[in-house]
């Protein structure tokens, strides 16, 4: 079986299984719990994340876990996904945990890339095209301001492609081991 091949259905589970949080609330916490709480923690450490910076998360999906535990630890987030279907379970997910005054959702299909204006910008690992989105990101990266971007580790590398820095213009970059065959890497451009 090939990569692409294997990514998509891998992506599938993934949104099946947001699917089954957005619908039943117990697993949607625990889902929470489990895979992001600890994930998030050490990401904002990484990354120096502070309140009152302006964060992208993109590649949000349709349970948008990474904004809704930023969102209660005060933290104000834009949301950016590619499928509209998405898009539209994430603004009712966000309704339902009444965040709206703290996460906005948007469709990224619609636009350019703009992730100049913010201070953070988280990427998830279920992207399509991440490592070329990566690239113009990182090619627009505006001076003191930081990328966060998740690797796969382990198992996950059959499934995901793994953006590597050293073939980058990206000259120093920290990683970290997350839980669940994932990593964090986060650069700050100086």
């Amino acid at each position: 079986m090939n990569n692409d091949l294997m990514f998509k259905q891998f992506l599938s589970g993934v949104i099946s299984l947001e699917h089954l949080s957005l619908r039943y609330g117990a697993i949607g916490n625990l889902y929470q719990k489990v895979f992001y709480h600890k994930m998030i923690n050490k990401e904002i450490g990484l990354a120096g994340i502070k309140l009152g910076n302006k964060i992208a998360h993109i590649g949000s999906g349709p349970y948008p876990m990474t904004a809704i535990q930023l969102a209660h630890k005060g933290f104000t987030v834009d949301c950016y996904d590619i499928n509209p279907d998405a898009v539209s379970k994430s603004l009712d997910c966000i309704k339902k945990y009444q965040l709206d005054h703290l996460v906005s959702v948007f469709d990224s299909s619609k636009r350019d890339y703009f992730f100049h204006q913010y201070d953070v910008i988280i990427v998830s690992l279920h992207i399509i095209n991440k490592n070329e989105m990566l690239n113009e990101v990182i090619k627009t990266l505006r001076h003191n301001k930081t990328i966060v971007y998740r690797n796969p580790r382990g198992i996950l590398r059959h499934f995901y492609l793994k953006y590597y820095p050293s073939v980058t213009s990206i000259d120093t970059y920290k990683v970290i081991k997350q839980p669940f065959f994932k990593e964090s890497v986060a650069y700050t451009k100086i």
